[in-house]
Parts: C-alpha cells; sequence; structure tokens
C-alpha cells in the first residue's frame, strides 16, 4: 500500500509536491480504513537503504488537538468581542502584570492606543503615588483570584496618557487559560457621577442655608415673576401658564423657586421633536395640604423608571442635554420644607409633577 492511498486528495497532491524536499515536519490529513479523515502531524527524516532514497516518518493523530485549539480560538474570539463591544474600558494582563489586551473604551478614557499599552505593565494606568504598592496587591489577587470589585471603602483612580486622574471603580474577573491565570479589569469611569455628587452636596448645603426658616410664601406672585423673565417659558418658546387660585403655601421662597425652575426647564425641554412645550401650573387644596401641579405635553416617562425618577443623575433620555440632578434636587428641597414631590406620567403622552406642601393660612381664609 502506498503512503498516498492514505491520503485525501489534496493532501497527496500537497504531499507529492514535496518529494523533492521532504520536510522535517509538517502537517496533513489522512483517511483512515473507517473512511474517517484525521489531522496528523508528520515528522520524519530522509535515509539511504539500499542506494535507495527512503523517507522514514511518524504520523500522530492531532484531531483532538486541533479541535482543541480551534475551540480555544473561538473563544478567545468571542473574549474579544465581547470586550471590544463592552460600554466600559476593559484590560487583560497576565500573571506577570503585562497588558494582552485591550478595548476602544480603554483608548477613548486613557487616550493612547493600544498598540502603546499591549506589552506594558498595567501600572502604566495606575497613578504614581500608587504605583510602589500595586504589584503586591496583584500578587494577592492572583493567590486567591475570584471575581470581585477592587478596593472596596476606598476610592480608586487611574491615570490618563496626560497624566490627568480619572475616579474609577474596577471589577476584577480571573481567566484561567492553561497553567496561567490572566485578569481580565473593567475600568468604570465615574468621573461624571463624582461631579454630580459634588453638584448636588453644594446645591444641598446651599439649600440648608436658604431653607432653615419656614414662612408664608406667595407661589402666585413667584411663578408670575418667574414667567415674565425668562423667555423660554414665554411665546413663541412656549406656552406656559398659570390655571386658577393658587394658594400661598409654608415654605422658602428660594427653595421653591429652585424647584419650579427644575420642573418648568425639564417640562419646555423634554419634547418631541417639532412640538411646542405646553405647561399648565394649577393647585387645589386638601384641608391643610396644597397639592401644586406642572402639566406638560412631553415625551413622558416610562412605567419602569416612575419610582426611581427622582434618584441622583437619573437620565432617563441621553438624546437631550443635562446632568440629571434636577429632580434629585426638587426632592431634597421638598423635604427640607416638609413636603412631598411626584409624578404622574405616561411615555408619549407627557408628564403631571405634583409638590405638596402645608398651606400657609386656614382653608377658611382662602375662601
Amino acid at each position: 500500500m502506498s503512503l498516498l492511498d492514505i491520503c485525501t486528495p489534496e493532501a497527496g497532491q500537497a504531499f507529492q509536491s514535496t518529494l523533492a524536499h521532504p520536510p522535517e515536519r509538517f502537517f496533513s490529513q489522512r483517511r483512515k480504513k473507517n473512511g474517517e479523515v484525521v489531522d496528523v502531524e508528520v515528522a520524519g527524516s530522509e535515509l539511504r537503504l539500499g542506494g535507495k532514497r527512503v523517507w522514514l516518518s511518524s504520523v500522530s493523530d492531532i484531531t483532538e488537538r486541533k479541535r482543541a485549539d480551534e475551540a480555544l480560538h473561538q473563544s478567545e474570539t468571542r473574549l474579544r468581542l465581547l470586550v471590544e463591544g463592552s460600554p466600559n474600558a476593559m484590560v487583560m494582563a497576565n500573571d506577570a502584570g503585562a497588558i494582552t489586551l485591550v478595548n476602544a473604551q480603554t483608548e477613548k478614557i486613557f487616550g493612547y492606543t493600544r498598540d502603546k499599552l499591549l506589552g506594558q505593565p498595567v501600572e502604566i494606568l495606575v497613578p504614581e503615588r500608587f504605583r510602589i504598592g500595586h504589584p503586591m496587591l496583584r500578587t494577592g489577587f492572583l493567590q486567591a483570584p475570584i471575581a470581585r470589585p477592587m478596593g472596596v471603602g476606598r476610592e480608586l483612580f487611574a491615570v490618563r496618557k496626560d497624566g490627568t486622574e480619572v475616579a474609577v471603580e474596577i471589577g476584577l474577573s480571573p481567566l484561567k487559560t492553561g497553567d496561567r491565570t490572566f485578569v481580565l479589569a473593567t475600568i468604570t469611569d465615574i468621573s461624571r457621577r463624582k461631579q454630580v455628587e459634588e453638584a448636588l452636596r453644594l446645591a444641598q448645603a446651599q439649600l440648608a442655608d436658604r431653607a432653615g426658616w419656614l414662612e408664608p410664601v406667595d407661589v402666585a406672585k413667584l411663578l408670575r415673576g418667574m414667567l415674565e423673565s425668562n423667555p423660554d417659558f414665554q411665546e413663541p418658546k412656549a406656552d406656559v401658564a398659570v390655571e386658577g387660585v393658587l394658594p400661598a403655601v409654608v415654605g422658602n421662597e428660594a427653595a421653591l423657586t429652585q424647584c419650579f425652575s427644575n420642573l418648568l426647564n425639564n417640562a419646555v425641554k423634554f419634547v418631541p421633536p417639532e412640538t411646542k412645550p405646553r405647561v399648565r401650573v394649577s393647585a387645589e387644596r386638601d384641608g391643610n395640604t396644597v397639592r401644586i401641579w406642572v402639566t406638560d405635553n412631553g415625551i413622558g416617562i416610562a412605567p419602569l423608571h416612575l419610582d426611581n425618577i427622582f434618584g441622583m443623575s437619573q437620565r432617563l433620555d441621553t438624546a437631550y442635554p443635562g446632568t440629571g440632578i434636577g429632580l434629585s434636587i426638587v426632592r431634597k428641597t421638598m423635604e427640607r420644607m416638609d413636603g412631598r414631590v411626584g409624578v404622574e406620567s405616561e411615555l408619549g403622552k407627557g408628564s403631571r409633577f405634583w409638590l405638596d406642601l402645608k398651606a400657609a393660612s386656614a382653608e377658611s381664609e382662602d375662601s
């Protein structure tokens, strides 16, 4: 039987083309007795027997190895696609701390092109004041490699190419490949969140100074001044009006001005394209409580967001500008005035925000 008899046609042609100068090792395919085609590694050497050239070879079935290699390749490809598509920066380092993989978000946040990061120690992204101790932290993680957040209870910072620092949150995930352990770090830029927190803290401090006392506030007069002084609340930009009587409430004029400013600005901003904002402010009284309504014709709020709309930095539609802290400030301000705030809304059909405050006078005095 000739060696060509157990080769696939393509492998046989390739083998014949190498007979003049056969390599010491090559990969090919062979056909087993049952017809199954397997991948093989062929190693051999040329001998002289009886004046004839003879090629002595050993053939190893590497089908399972190729399948394992292909599975590993597919797994690595999927990982690269997941990493590249992540909205967060992702950095993979080997057990020696060298960077082996980064994504586009890493380039965007840190200002490096990936070719300048690959092969570099991960400490290139660590602020200089923390670099000395970082290798010890890496070693400690590799001794007990479990997925966990990094630096629980501590503020974390990373450093950009230009030397500026960015506040971050980092999640660590170990990946075992053969006898080596890689670490995939998911890095979230929280600098904007920190700015929002600081803005909210300052706003609360200012409100604490301003709202240190409660007094009767003429809501009708307050709103009239706001509407007359702000062109964004006037024709032709918007149709904003007060309907009916607005009773005086117990509050703080400066704090209430801030609340109404946030609500009215949102009302005229969050409208569908080519839609003129229409906002109505009205009130109703129930015993000693006055409920003030701010009703708009905006984009509305989906039901799943109604419970957390007053949370910090809740931007539900990034197509519109803003920081997302306005409604959080409204809630905190109302709480300082012993009041409440809420909303009724339907997506695509506008919103009705309400403010509850104590009436400034007995009900009989308003009638």
